[in-house]
């Protein structure tokens, strides 16, 4: 209450009206320079947009892709390709809680603009932000992968290409703890793919005059046979084949250059024919077959696809028959063998313990053992590009298996097992996909170098060299796998949001459909 002669304030109403007229025009003012900005905003939207209206499947999940590659560096012995199996670093598997099949709280995504121009698989590259959101990307995520890109550019040599041992006489192209053994090619490869990942090519983003460089050098190293491969180590012949090939058709689908497509298409026509008569690729064309090359080579075929050239499906079949194969286990099966009989599937079903599914787990080659993470996850990742659908059975399985008894850690770093873990969960999708993004995105962005001469790189080895297994890369401690290496696949980690779209999505089915109606 106010004393009696004080002057009262005007009532919470009189202020009210007093104010009505001046709030009302500011409020009028505001909504129409909201609609002219909006209007002015859409002209300058490029033409020609395709609008999709997408959401997660909550029955069957989301899902996307990639592929595993064994290093395209140094030889690959059957002794040596394993060394975690025959050193357990772990007492015990880590048990992971999973939820049904397609599980999620990923949000729905609408209306998004899609380029109709790029192939569905190859077009969340345009659309960066956003799938990186929806998928479990970050701020962090994205800066992680743009240190990793200027890191590679500082380090491309002089003629376009990268080094996998960082020994370069003229200095631009040395770095720390490299590789053993040199295969430019191969390495040249790689960088490109973490450049294609992001969505750089030789015409567009700031690293397209590297792009170009790169590209430049390799088709000046394909001979008249559509081979890129020119060391004198056979054994990393089919790796840098598929690699190379891989990135090319990548760069050709996403700009339908017509200076690539002769070279594209006779890259595929020799990977075609290094196809072993028991349906997979080894280390020389038709010799004999292995997962883990026949893995990089589902993957180079994947992308001919992509880029719209033929494969035909009796190669494709093919392949389907040799991962029967390495599923069979060591059900009396020789590396010489072409197919899995009834009786065999029968007795290995018989020998798996309650609760496995044959066909869940895949061995290095076929007749041995079965329980191999690494394989095991390239092998689901090619049934999935193979036509396997979301809800197999031994999908589910499979990745069940590798989520369960093979977490992703970083005291047993193994980018080459996560670069093919990674694909399967996110195509897979669901809970799958969380768990296991969940467990590796946070701990590999904080390894990244943030100082120093290698800023943007990671470290091959860390605690680890020599003697200790914490924290060094399973192929960077016997000199197969070097920084280079360790920086591109834990770069195509961190591009997965985006690099595919998901295999199972309704996005990519959605856009499927757009295309061919175009």
């Amino acid at each position: 209450m106010a004393e009696e002669g004080e002057e009262q304030g005007p009532t919470p109403g009189e202020v009210l009206k007093r104010n009505a007229i001046p709030l009302g025009v500011s409020f009028v003012f505001h909504l129409a320079l909201m609609i002219i900005m909006g209007l002015w905003t859409m002209t300058r939207i490029r033409p020609q947009p395709v609008m999709l209206e997408a959401s997660v499947n909550r029955q069957k999940g989301e899902q996307l892709a990639e592929v595993k590659a064994v290093p395209s560096l140094a030889p690959v012995k059957r002794s040596d390709f394993r060394p975690l199996a025959t050193t357990p670093l772990v007492s015990k598997p880590v048990l992971v809680a999973i939820s049904p099949l397609g599980v999620g709280n990923f949000q729905p995504v609408t209306n998004i603009q899609v380029d109709t121009d790029i192939t569905a698989a190859l077009a969340g590259r345009g659309m960066q932000g956003v799938l990186s959101e929806k998928y479990g990307g970050t701020r962090e995520t994205t800066e992680a992968v743009e240190l990793a890109l200027e890191w590679l550019a500082r380090h491309q040599l002089a003629n376009g290409m990268w080094s996998l041992t960082g020994e370069d006489p003229s200095g631009k192209g040395r770095y720390s703890r490299g590789a053993k053994e040199e295969n430019r090619e191969a390495a040249t490869a790689m960088a490109l793919l973490a450049f294609l990942g992001a969505g750089h090519t030789h015409k567009t983003g700031k690293y397209a005059p590297n792009v170009d460089k790169a590209v430049k050098a390799l088709l000046q190293s394909q001979d008249g046979a559509g081979n890129f491969y020119k060391g004198k180590d056979a054994d990393q012949w089919m790796y840098t084949q598929a690699q190379v090939t891989m990135a090319l058709c990548e760069l050709y689908a996403m700009t339908n250059e017509s200076n690539l497509r002769d070279p594209c298409k006779k890259a595929v026509e020799f990977c075609l024919y290094a196809q072993a008569p028991q349906g997979g690729w080894r280390y020389r064309p038709q010799q004999d077959s292995d997962t883990s090359v026949t893995g990089w080579m589902v993957m180079a075929l994947q992308s001919a696809k992509n880029a719209k050239f033929e494969v035909p499906q009796e190669n494709l079949d093919q392949i389907g028959k040799y991962l029967d194969l390495a599923a069979a286990g060591s059900a009396g099966l020789s590396t010489r063998q072409t197919t899995v009989t009834v009786e065999m599937q029968k007795a290995e079903q018989e020998k798996l313990s309650s609760g496995r599914v044959l066909g869940s787990r895949y061995a290095y080659m076929p007749g041995e053992d079965v329980d191999n993470e690494v394989m095991t996850a390239e092998g689901l990742l090619c049934r999935m590009y193979l036509g396997w659908p979301q809800d197999d059975p031994r999908l589910v399985a499979g990745v069940s298996y590798l989520l369960q008894e093979h977490p992703p850690q970083w005291k047993i770093r193994d980018v080459y097992y996560w670069y093919y873990g990674t694909q399967a969960m996110f195509h897979i999708g669901g809970q799958y996909w969380e768990t296991w993004n969940n467990m590796l995105r946070d701990v590999i962005v904080t390894q990244q170098e943030r100082t120093g001469p290698e800023k943007g790189s990671w470290d091959p080895l860390t605690k680890g060299w020599p003697g200790q297994q914490d924290g060094a890369d399973t192929w960077a401690m016997n000199g197969a796998g070097g920084r280079l290496y360790v920086t591109c696949f834990t770069t195509y980690v961190l591009e997965v949001y985006y690099r595919h779209l998901p295999l199972y999505s309704e996005l990519k089915k959605d856009l499927e459909k757009k295309q061919q109606q175009k």
